[in-house]
């Protein structure tokens, strides 16, 4: 399974950026192919 995570927090290595690390280690310990997302310092 394919899984994309999108991490919308602002500030860099604070929990949200943590729990995201944390999530696609599990996820790719279960066979996904994973790919993270950052909006940290971008204009939506």
């Amino acid at each position: 399974m394919k899984v994309l995570v999108i991490n919308g927090s602002p500030r860099a290595k604070e929990n949200s950026d943590l729990l995201c690390d944390a999530f696609i280690r599990g996820a790719e310990e279960s066979g996904n192919q994973v790919e993270e997302a950052s909006l940290t310092g971008k204009s939506i």
